[in-house]
């Protein structure tokens, strides 16, 4: 039976569809927001969604437009763009705002990146005219995933602080299967895709003890956690094949030099997040809320915001997508009150870290600065009331942070 030590991507696209004038105008490309991969399956998957506008069957129902088509390509690193799949929307889905979710795998490099377009394709009342691209996304790839520097591919392991470097004659030809419990095994990618494992070499990292792997070898120990190495035991390449032998061989030579980079340090970068002192009122009302600073700009937690604005010209809704990690804002809804009401934050400096989600505002994609800090998402006020347009300013006398919805946004 055939063996795999499988590696998972996830490529989470989010397009805001809205919907495209029959004029000329390339509708607004979709979102690429992130690239992950685990251990599930050496193929990439692909998990696709799109929030579908209200006039989208209507527009199907006129004649006036055929389909929507999402396209997505990908790049292993060598700059060749390759068809990764493509999928035709059809007017299917009832109107509103309901999601579009698509799951589809191919085979690819853990370090690819990816870009996605929309293709808006017009029907005979349109008069069958030639379909309208909207531009291509940036390129995204895993945060994780191998850096190719001029020393060589540099593989950055977060969960467990550490980087190893792999020559560059490596380019192409490894696997990454970084979620094999505490461990993370290294492969040549062509006789794992055979009846062949391909290991070439695994690195665990624990508190101290011996890991459950063969003759596991100390790397290095740092601030209570050792890391460990292991070569399999047994052949891990087809030997009858002098092209996979031969290169299965020339890259298991590398494996000490490999092991020799490896560093103790790397971490997710992080800044400074200090308990705000400022008071804040809201319509001439003390409330209640806590904040940080970060960068000399206030944070506050989002469901908190969405708490003490309900009920104002300024409220907003709150919504989580765990599926897709995406955070989604309706404005002009009452707050559905999830939790307890605001309070201020502990004290002491905590770190914060960019936070990872994707964020919609009334279903449109939004760039909007974030953190997040004990799990919770902490958003720059500022920020939230340009998008939801109310007035905020600082009383430096008294230390307060004014919030007035009666008025709009003054930059």
């Amino acid at each position: 039976m055939k063996k795999t030590m499988a590696i998972l991507l996830t490529v989470i696209i989010f397009a805001a569809l809205s919907a495209p004038s029959l004029a000329s105008s390339p509708p607004p490309a979709p979102t690429i927001a992130r690239v992950n991969y685990g251990p599930l399956g050496l193929d990439t998957r692909f998990a696709v969604y799109a929030i579908i506008p209200q006039s989208f069957d209507a527009y199907i129902a006129s004649g006036g437009l055929e389909s929507i088509e999402l396209e997505v390509m990908y790049n292993e690193g060598d700059g060749e763009w390759r068809p990764a799949y493509s999928v035709v929307i059809l007017g299917s889905t009832p109107p509103g705002t309901m999601p579009f979710n698509l799951f589809h795998s191919i085979n690819a490099a853990p370090w690819s990146e990816f870009r996605a377009r929309l293709v808006y394709n017009y029907g005979t009342a349109s008069g069958g005219s030639s379909p309208v691209y909207s531009a291509w996304s940036a390129p995204k790839r895993a945060v994780d995933a191998p850096v190719v520097t001029s020393q060589g591919i540099v593989f950055y392991d977060y969960t467990y602080g550490y980087t190893v470097t792999l020559p560059l004659s490596w380019t192409g030809l490894f696997l990454i299967n970084s979620g094999s419990g505490d461990r993370t095994v290294f492969m040549n990618k062509r006789n794992q895709a055979e009846v062949y494992l391909g290991q070439l070499f695994s690195i665990a990292v624990t508190d101290g003890e011996r890991p459950d792997m063969p003759d596991p070898v100390r790397i290095a120990s740092a601030n209570g956690k050792t890391a460990w190495y292991s070569i399999p035991g047994g052949v891990n390449y087809d030997a009858g094949n002098a092209s996979l032998r031969s290169e299965y061989l020339a890259m298991a030579n590398d494996v000490q030099a490999i092991i020799r980079s490896f560093r103790f340090g790397t971490a997710r970068p992080t800044v400074a997040a200090s308990p705000s002192s400022s008071s804040v009122v809201v319509n001439g009302t003390p409330v209640v809320i806590g904040a940080y600073t970060i960068n000399n700009s206030n944070y506050f937690k989002l469901r908190d915001l969405a708490y003490i604005l309900s009920g104002t010209e300024a409220q907003f809704d709150v919504g989580f997508n765990i599926d897709f990690n995406a955070i989604s804002l309706t404005s002009g809804v009452p707050y559905s009150t999830q939790g307890a009401p605001p309070t201020g934050v502990g004290p002491g400096i905590k770190q914060a870290a960019p936070n990872a989600s994707v964020i919609f505002i009334d279903g449109i994609v939004t760039d909007l600065t974030a953190y997040t800090i004990d799990s919770l998402n902490y958003f720059m006020l500022r920020d939230i009331a340009r998008a939801f347009d109310f007035f905020v300013t600082w009383d430096n006398v008294t230390d307060t942070l004014v919030i007035d919805t009666t008025r709009g946004y003054n930059g």
